[in-house]
């Protein structure tokens, strides 16, 4: 039996969401059990969650998730490496995980794990993440998208937990990290909160989650 963990925010679940955790057990064989770890109320870049977490958690079991875990706050609104962590040490004390499965531009897991290799395990404190791998490694300059950064770290955190687990690197579909494609949860977000529909970007179930949070006025959420 397989149990692969995915790392998420789903702030909203969208269709490249869904697909990711449908690729994902049609890859590993449909006794595959999926357990997420997912950003709460608080999300990346100090924000918070389009509509509550619970309703994010029900969108995911929807989606297959057999699990969902929450990433605590302080490791959500932080930086890659230590969002990257943090997700990877809640799901390393389940002691369950056999895989570990990861959205990116880039599919080659060798090919990410070879440039994730070359960036220490601490470097000085000055030097941000996003300059840390050109640094480092100036050589794999073409990988250095936001998606493949988050996948690098995934990597180098089972690596500094000495994770024995098999990773997955699933092709995105759709936008990019903040693109403006039918399957990026920000402009996801943003015709949301402009009063549009996302009946072309969500799968049905959620689409109809989210619009029964926004009949009780849970959603959209705003920070200000």
């Amino acid at each position: 039996m397989n149990v692969a963990g995915i790392i998420a925010e789903y702030n909203p679940l969208h269709g490249g969401h869904a697909h990711h955790i449908a690729q994902t057990v049609r890859l590993l064989g449909p006794d595959t059990h999926v357990v997420s770890v997912m950003s709460g109320h608080a999300v990346q870049r100090g924000d918070v969650s389009v509509l509550t977490k619970f309703a994010r958690a029900e969108m995911a079991a929807r989606a297959g998730a057999d699990l969902v875990f929450e990433l605590p706050a302080a490791s959500a609104l932080a930086g890659a490496e230590r969002f990257a962590r943090a997700g990877v040490s809640i799901l390393r004390r389940l002691g369950i995980i056999t895989h570990l499965s990861f959205g990116a531009e880039c599919a080659d897991v060798e090919l990410l794990r070879k440039a994730a290799a070359r960036v220490p395990e601490t470097f000085p404190k000055d030097i941000s993440l996003a300059r840390a791998y050109p640094a480092f490694a100036p050589e794999y300059a073409a990988l250095f998208t936001p998606n493949n950064i988050l996948a690098m770290e995934y990597l180098r955190a089972m690596r500094a937990q000495d994770c024995r687990w098999e990773p997955v690197a699933m092709p995105r579909i759709g936008g990019g990290h903040d693109g403006g494609g039918v399957y990026s949860a920000s402009a996801v977000r943003r015709r949301l909160f402009q009063g549009g529909t996302a009946d072309d970007s969500m799968p049905g179930y959620a689409l109809s989650l989210y619009q029964r949070e926004a009949a009780l006025g849970g959603a959209p959420v705003r920070a200000s």
